[in-house]
């Protein structure tokens, strides 16, 4: 499929594009007209053949329809490299707050969440450091393992859902409350 030059998969109801979209480098032309995309690869980007997109009759957030209305690739472009440091800024600030406000007790319980290996856990657990940097530790294993092909904001969405079945509603509200804060200053 490496030298597909056309992608016509109108009104089928997809709702998602796949990473390896990106690879297609031939791709001249992508009709994906009235499917149930909400977001584009960030890495649409590299699709640097393409000539005609047609993205209408889809619920796009990100970016907006406004953005891909003229299917122009350069805005689209632009749009996608903003929105995706936009939201790694974010996600890196919440990786800041998350290990300052996870209590002792809750750790294990936390780590399990974030589907760490039962011995990841123990040897976390035996460290003589500070909970702090236990959490951090935590955190980059799941980074690393589990959200690593994730886009920012869906790997923080992921975390926030991991805090509430972890029982910690109070942070997982705090990063609801921050991220609505962070999209209102946006407008």
């Amino acid at each position: 499929m490496k030298n597909m030059e056309k992608l016509i998969a109108a009104y089928n109801k997809i709702n998602h594009l796949p990473k390896s979209l990106t690879e297609l480098s031939k791709l001249k032309c992508i009709n994906m007209r009235g499917n149930k995309l909400t977001s584009l690869p960030t890495d649409f980007g590299q699709l640097h053949a393409l000539e005609e997109i047609d993205l209408k009759e889809n619920p796009l957030v990100r970016p907006p329809m406004l953005v891909c209305d003229g299917g122009k690739y350069i805005e689209i472009e632009q749009y996608l490299k903003y929105a995706y440091a936009r939201d790694k800024r974010f996600m890196d600030n919440v990786l800041l707050l998350v290990p300052k406000s996870i209590p002792a007790d809750d750790f294990d319980h936390f780590c399990k969440k974030l589907h760490l290996p039962t011995a990841e856990i123990n040897s976390l657990g035996k460290l003589r450091i500070p909970l702090e940097e236990k959490v951090n530790s935590a955190l980059t294993w799941w980074q690393t393992h589990r959200v690593a092909d994730r886009e920012p904001a869906e790997a923080t969405e992921e975390l926030i859902r991991t805090l509430d079945r972890a029982d910690l509603y109070n942070l997982a509200s705090k990063i609801r409350s921050l991220r609505t804060c962070t999209q209102a200053i946006k407008l």
